[in-house]
């Protein structure tokens, strides 16, 4: 009615309504230019971190191997001032050198397989 101000069309729900779920693949016309990146491809990539444990005696290599079933399936270098991780699963295929900020015993070394968190924890003395 053009007296009250209001139109005749009901203002309750748009147009145009899409009910399938939006392709996270799909780059829209107008706006940024970001592809979201796949969480599941993320996964798959090996990481590491170097820490020193509380009494600053030895480092710790924390090694997040994603996919890889068991610790039997990665080979482990170590020398006094680097780590080399290799898998040899075709399921995870990873190759980690690991540059140490100090010299450590590489004849010390203490490794524990987490098979829920697909990490390997190093445990290397400081010389």
């Amino acid at each position: 009615d053009a007296r009250s101000g209001t139109s005749r069309r009901s203002r309750a729900t748009p147009r145009s309504i899409s009910t399938r779920p939006r392709d996270p693949r799909v780059v829209p016309k107008f706006g940024p230019r970001v592809i979201p990146q796949d969480p599941a491809a993320t996964d798959t990539v090996a990481s590491f971190e170097v820490s020193g444990d509380d009494s600053g005696s030895s480092l710790l290599v924390v090694a997040h191997l994603p996919g890889l079933p068991s610790a039997a399936d990665a080979s482990l270098e170590v020398s006094e001032r680097e780590v080399r991780i290799r898998t040899d699963c075709p399921a995870a295929r990873h190759a980690l050198d690991v540059g140490l900020p100090c010299g450590v015993d590489a004849g010390s070394c203490v490794a524990k397989w987490s098979k829920r968190t697909s990490k390997l924890t190093l445990r290397l003395q400081k010389l």
